[in-house]
């Protein structure tokens, strides 16, 4: 007994212990108790708390220091409460202003002061008249609070009176709907400030207070683009003024101001008048009065230049700028030609009879030619010394002369070809076919018809010169001055003789002939470059100037590759042995690798420490050695991956091994091997740990640099732990290692998300970036949605409980109704009046309601239907069933039951009325504003009745109902009918047919391929 006393004790204490430790007004709350409490009571006293409120986050100003503490504190857990005004204060303004209501109001008074100041922010600032202007005005709202944007323009908001202004008529006048045009929209008025003077001045100059009204200028009421000047000023007094005309138009050319004294002078513009058109009327240029007419020429000319002919000014692009050629004189001439180098450069003598257009063209400008013979064939046929035209002279005549004069002739025979009037041969002929034999050709020779030898002698003197052949051309091609000691020296060419080209005959590489032979070795050695197959010259992609690589010694070596960097680049030690090839293709320039491993893949497998290839180290030596040599190596531990060589780990290892205990695998490290624990001091050491492993992974996540002090901070990095995530495991996130590990949520939360159900995410496509609605908190609550728009848009009413997910939800997120009956269907079947349920109303709400409020509803019955809250039938009736006498169908109506009368003063009172019947819908057929005397009249339709049509009963074509009729003939005198078709009107509106008390009977008979024939009973 004695110890179950000391139990129950021992949890009265402990029970005792926990609540002295809690504090009902939150975990982190770090308030004195005292500040508010007395050892009296814990009731508080509000005028002795020491509690300052203005050390919190939301200081009390203003009206707040009256409120009542549990008017936001609705929980003793402070810090739960919100310090935003739009989480205490209903959104009058229904999201139209924005959240913050400090933009606005102060906590001193909702009553704002600064209503223009604070419009000033808006993109429309109050001006003028729009300072005093009802905020209602411009933004109309049911509760006058609500403030939609508006348009910025003029034209929003005062469209009405632009439409029925009057003086002048703005829609017959057709002024711009800009108002902004004639109006100011800092003006108290329309029409103060007028902008008319910017136009022509009326409100000051010679107008001012000479008209009143605009219709005195402004004769057309439905045009104020137009005016008059004449109406007011007679003609007269203007004499002598060139262009001047009596029409309104040139009276506000010359007088733009009303002035007189002020009229326009056309020099003074940039614009003056010289020439021809010092004689031209205003009116030819300013056409219909165009006062923004350029003062480029082709503005007006461009027809004249278009049909230019002599020359073709389109045709030979001739730029239209009609000033580069042409003055203002009359008949476009005198006219100059600038631009005639463009076409023909006219250099020497051309350009002295530069301005002598008449020479050369002689008046046709359109097909003279653009060559020398073109126009000097006279000069080229004439010429006999020598005869150009029958030894066939080229007629390129700048071949022998200039453009300066025909003489002297620039042909030089010496120095172009063969010295003739100096050397060997000067003075050893007299005519030019001593030479050239062939008259018609002087692009022949002969030698061995002018010297006194013959061929044996000749042959015997050339033997043993290689490439000698008795023939003008070899001799020309060895003794081109014409002497025979100064024979041709290949060596003294640009061309000279080297190696294997020393012993060819001259015929192998002049094969046709000795002139324009070409130097370029592939031109002779393709064969070879195409033949080349070590290396393959053409899959190599080897350039074909075979000098880069090869001299001319025979055999094509020795040979260098200066171009080896651009297939191979040779740097560091490799560039040390560059000329050394065997040392790396041992004579196979084909399939020599291009890899380092390809190379040294012997280095690598006998490299030791660390044992690259047992390590399994990667073949891509350039990892850690470059090309300058193998050691010191470019490895950098430290900075790469551990610091081995710095901290605390500096001089504490001798090999790789010491870490690396896997030689086959270098990606291995161990930690635990190393150091002097064992298990269980290290366990102990990590007590309180989140995530600690006794692994060598888990030792380097938390110290990547090896310092002990210097531990792992999650809070560090750019995914801080909160919520949840302080008290997960490590490896449950870091499932495959701690680098790279994703800070994407869905990442890890797919499975979540995948299995979600209250609501399914994946089957209403909610978007997998779970942080859009959830925290880190456990269990994913709270939560919120802030993406409900994109599913179910929440408006009005709605939109002030969009943070009551359960009031509309009741917890179940997967079938809620998204139309308005499926939440409102109680509110439809327990309204009476009307009811809206027996009166089978449709349930589409939004037809008659808001989301705003049910009340006032929109249901225009007076425009939709009937009018009954005007006209004849205003305060005639209290409640529906007056009409509506049917109340399971509000489709129906009568109007017989409730009129002072009986059948038979009716009958009597609609005699003579074609189509009348004693029914309501027939009643109202004839008078839907329901005013006896505006009863319907057929003939201001679209389908007057005339003929048979004025005497036939309104059912025999309303056969069903008065609205929709046809209009088409065919359509009722086409089909043949031999018994009456019940008629069943339809109520505008509404969804029950109503069948007319009097059936309506149409009989008659159509003939055989005949229109109906139709017989009215």
């Amino acid at each position: 007994m004695r110890k179950l006393s000391l139990i129950i004790g021992t949890l009265v204490l402990l029970t005792s212990l926990q609540l002295i430790n809690s504090s009902p007004h939150g975990k982190d709350f770090k308030a004195n108790c005292d500040d508010c409490h007395t050892t009296e009571s814990w009731i508080v006293n509000i005028d002795s708390i020491r509690f300052n409120h203005d050390t919190t986050a939301m200081p009390l100003v203003g009206q707040h220091k009256q409120t009542g503490c549990r008017s936001c504190h609705t929980s003793l857990v402070f810090e739960d409460a919100e310090t935003g005004c739009i989480d205490c204060h209903s959104d009058i303004h229904e999201q139209t202003t924005g959240p913050d209501c400090g933009r606005c109001h102060t906590p001193e008074s909702w009553i704002i002061n600064n209503i223009s100041q604070l419009h000033d922010q808006t993109r429309f600032p109050l001006l003028g008249a729009h300072k005093s202007a009802d905020c209602s005005g411009c933004h109309p709202s049911e509760s006058l609070l609500k403030f939609e944007p508006v348009g910025v323009e003029c034209i929003n908001c005062h469209r009405e009176v632009y439409e029925i202004n009057g003086n002048p008529d703005h829609i017959k006048a057709g002024p711009s709907p800009d108002c902004s045009e004639c109006h100011f929209a800092w003006s108290y008025s329309w029409i103060e400030f007028s902008k008319h003077d910017l136009r022509f001045p009326i409100y000051s100059g010679r107008h001012n207070g000479l008209w009143s009204d605009c219709s005195d200028c402004h004769t057309n009421p439905s045009n104020y683009g137009e005016f008059t000047c004449l109406n007011c000023h007679e003609n007269g007094g203007h004499e002598g003024v060139p262009g001047y005309s009596y029409n309104s138009i040139a009276c506000y050319g010359c007088h733009p101001t009303g002035s007189e004294e002020g009229s326009f002078n056309h020099n003074s513009t940039g614009f003056q008048l010289t020439g021809a058109h010092t004689n031209t009327g205003c009116q030819e240029c300013h056409t219909n009065g165009n006062t923004a007419i350029s003062a480029e020429c082709n503005s007006c000319h461009q027809p004249d230049y278009n049909a230019s002919t002599n020359p073709n000014h389109g045709e030979l692009q001739i730029p239209n700028s009609c000033e580069n050629c042409h003055t203002t004189a009359p008949g476009w001439k005198p006219a100059t030609f600038d631009i005639h180098n463009q076409y023909y450069a006219l250099n020497g003598a051309h350009a002295l009879i530069s301005n002598d257009c008449a020479t050369c063209h002689n008046d046709n400008y359109i097909n003279s030619p653009n060559t020398c013979i073109g126009c000097h064939q006279q000069e080229y046929d004439q010429t006999n010394n020598p005869p150009h035209e029958s030894a066939q002279f080229s007629t390129e005549c700048l071949t022998c002369h200039s453009e300066d004069a025909w003489q002297p002739s620039t042909f030089d025979h010496d120095a172009q070809y063969f010295p003739v009037y100096s050397g060997k041969h000067a003075g050893e002929w007299t005519a030019c076919t001593e030479c050239h034999t062939n008259a018609s050709d002087y692009t022949q020779f002969s030698c061995i018809e002018c010297h006194d030898h013959n061929q044996p002698e000749t042959n015997n003197q050339h033997n043993g010169i290689g490439g000698y052949a008795y023939n003008s051309p070899a001799c020309f091609a060895c003794h081109p001055t014409g002497d025979a000691s100064a024979g041709f020296n290949h060596n003294t060419t640009s061309f000279p003789l080297t190696g294997a080209h020393t012993t060819t005959a001259c015929i192998d590489c002049h094969t046709s002939g000795y002139t324009g032979t070409t130097t370029v070795c592939s031109d002779c050695h393709v064969t070879d470059y195409n033949q080349a197959t070590n290396p393959n010259h053409i899959a190599a992609g080897i350039p074909n100037t075979c000098a880069t690589c090869h001299t001319t010694e025979p055999g094509w070596q020795p040979a260098t590759f200066p171009i080896h960097n651009e297939i191979y680049p040779l740097n560091g030690a490799h560039a040390v042995i560059s000329n050394n090839c065997a040392g790396c293709h041992n004579g196979n320039y084909n399939n020599t690798p291009n890899t380092c491993v390809g190379c040294h893949l012997d280095n690598y497998n006998q490299t030791n420490d660390p044992p690259h290839a047992t390590a399994q180290f990667p073949t891509e030596c350039l990892t850690c050695h470059n090309e300058t040599a193998w050691t010191p190596s470019t490895f950098n531990h430290d900075g790469q991956y551990f610091p081995i060589y710095s901290g605390k780990h500096n001089g504490e290892w001798t090999s790789c091994s010491d870490c690396h205990t896997n030689a086959s695998n270098y990606a291995q490290f161990s930690c635990i091997d190393c150091h002097e624990h064992n298990q269980a001091d290290t366990d102990n050491e990590h007590n309180g740990i989140g995530g600690y492993a006794y692994n060598s992974p888990a030792c380097f996540a938390c110290h990547p640099t090896g310092d002990a002090s210097a531990g792992f901070n999650h809070n560090t990095t750019s995914f801080p732990l909160t919520g949840s995530h302080t008290t997960v495991d490590c490896s449950s996130c870091h499932t495959n290692g701690y680098a790279g590990t994703t800070t994407v949520c869905g990442d890890c939360h797919a499975s979540a998300y995948n299995q979600s159900a209250n609501p399914n995410h994946i089957a209403i496509g909610i978007p997998n970036t779970c942080a859009t609605c959830h925290t880190t908190e456990p269990g994913w609550q709270p939560a919120t949605f802030p993406i409900h728009n994109s599913y179910y848009p929440l408006n009005g009413a709605h939109s002030t409980i969009s943070n009551n997910c359960a009031g509309c939800h009741n917890g179940n997120y997967n079938n809620t109704p998204n139309t308005c009956v499926g939440c409102h269907l109680d509110n439809y079947n327990q309204t009476t009046n009307p009811p809206h349920a027996s009166a089978q109303f449709p349930t589409e709400c939004q037809t008659c309601h808001t989301e705003n409020a049910w009340t006032p509803s929109t249901f225009n019955h007076d425009g939709q239907y009937f009018p009954i809250y005007s006209g004849q039938h205003n305060g005639e009736w209290s409640t529906c069933a007056d009409c509506h006498t049917n109340a399971s169908n509000y489709a129906q109506f009568s109007c017989i039951d409730c009129h002072e009368h009986n059948q038979a003063d009716m009958d009597d009172e609609h005699n003579g009325i074609g189509g009348y019947a004693y029914n309501s819908p027939a009643c109202f057929a004839c008078h839907p504003t329901g005013d006896a005397s505006a009863g319907f009249n057929h003939n201001t339709t679209n389908f007057p009745l005339t003929g048979a049509h004025t005497s036939v009963d309104c059912g025999n074509c309303h056969t069903n109902g008065y609205a929709g009729t046809t209009t088409v003939c065919s359509d009722c005198h086409m089909q043949p009918t031999t018994s009456r078709p019940t008629r069943t009107i339809q109520r505008p509106g509404f969804r029950q047919p109503v069948q007319p008390a009097i059936p309506l009977n149409l009989a008659g008979s159509r003939p055989p391929s005949r229109f109906t024939a139709i017989t009215i009973p």
